[in-house]
């Protein structure tokens, strides 16, 4: 068999420099040497053990790419060519053991030329499955985090949306009550009165409609298939429909300046974004006498668009500019703030490829937003 003949000649090479296989069987890497087709050549005990194979001879030969998890192997097998094509490389990835472990896999790959002119694929390759499930774990908390600030971001607000909706019930209880007790006076009611009362009864519950999808969307959890060109102008208006009764009766004013700005970016995030920043102005400016927020949107240079959230605020004392955007730096009192609002803001608008900023010139308080159109 060719490979195994291939695998007597390199063994040969190895073995005629000093204590080359000594230190290869007691490196706690594996070591291996493909070729082109992915077939084994070489590989050391440590190899042998993370594939579950008890001999090198029962698997020289072999395929590596059947080891390799089935949605990993297709990247494994371009990497593969590359490094056999004389590109060196690294790779992380996943194997399943001839007994079913699995396992994650980080590899360095050079390519390795035998003593027949072929070049083959030689690599250090070590096993980082206690880090990628780290990792996993790391990212599952931070996304429960994340979930669990947007909604007790919304949750500030969510008390207002109770007095929208009563508002509108009450309506429709008082001008259905109304119906009832004019027919049962009278018997019959004209034809123009009966109209106007069904069209506010249409328009309240249409209100109401509106105020409940709102609440829905914005509660979903988000998710990547979510991403899609989105009008800024209605997201931003729907999002502050949400807190504006709170807002009002916090006695803060809204002042609302929105240019018509498409964007791909995922909204409910977006949203999150808005939320987080009207509620930090909320909170800062809630006892003083002069109380509003100015929320704006615009296109800037034709590369980006800005989504700015000023308040009537004095701004941030010098000495605690560098910490805001930290994980759990709050000025708030113990138990009234987490201290994640802005962190979680400023992950979202990285993730989208823009920038979060406190905007040291204003003279109020003010953050801004930054994405880039080049994502459309």
């Amino acid at each position: 068999m060719r490979v195994k003949s291939d695998l007597y000649s390199v063994l040969s090479e190895f073995n005629e420099i000093g204590d080359v296989k000594e230190v290869l069987n007691e490196t706690p890497s594996c070591l291996k040497l493909i070729n082109r087709q992915g077939e084994l050549i070489m590989m050391n005990p440590k190899g042998l053990s993370l594939i579950e194979s008890d001999s090198l001879e029962s698997v020289v030969g072999a395929s590596v790419y059947d080891l390799v998890e089935p949605s990993h192997r297709q990247k494994f097998i371009e990497f593969n060519e590359k490094v056999c094509a004389g590109e060196k490389g690294s790779l992380i990835f996943e194997i399943v053991g001839l007994k079913g472990a699995r396992r994650w896999m980080e590899t360095y790959a050079s390519p390795f030329t035998l003593s027949n002119g072929e070049t083959c694929h030689i690599a250090i390759t070590n096993d980082v499955t206690e880090k990628i499930e780290a990792q996993k774990q790391s990212e599952l908390r931070e996304k429960a985090l994340a979930e669990s600030m947007r909604l007790s971001a919304l949750g500030q607000f969510v008390g207002g949306v109770g007095h929208e909706i009563n508002n509108p019930l009450t309506i429709i209880s008082t001008q259905t009550s109304f119906l009832k007790m004019y027919l049962n006076k009278n018997g019959k009611i004209e034809p123009d009165m009966l109209l106007q009362v069904l069209d506010q009864i249409e328009s309240t519950t249409m209100r109401m409609s509106e105020i409940v999808g709102n609440l829905k969307f914005f509660s979903r959890e988000p998710k990547e298939e979510d991403k899609g060109i989105n009008e800024l102008k209605s997201l931003a208006e729907n999002t502050i429909n949400l807190s504006r009764k709170k807002l009002n009766i916090k006695g803060i004013k809204i002042i609302e300046n929105y240019e018509s700005c498409q964007l791909y970016c995922n909204p409910i995030q977006i949203s999150q974004v808005i939320i987080n920043l009207i509620n930090n102005a909320s909170d800062a400016i809630e006892t003083k006498k002069d109380k509003w927020i100015e929320i704006s949107i615009f296109a800037e240079d034709d590369q980006k668009v800005v989504i700015s959230v000023k308040d009537s605020g004095d701004g941030i004392a010098d000495d605690l500019k560098d910490q805001i955007m930290n994980p759990f730096f709050t000025t708030k009192k113990i138990g009234e703030g987490t201290g994640l609002g802005l962190s979680i803001s400023q992950s979202i608008v990285i993730e989208h490829g823009g920038r979060l900023y406190y905007n040291e010139q204003s003279t109020n308080c003010e953050f801004i937003v930054e994405l880039p159109l080049s994502n459309n």
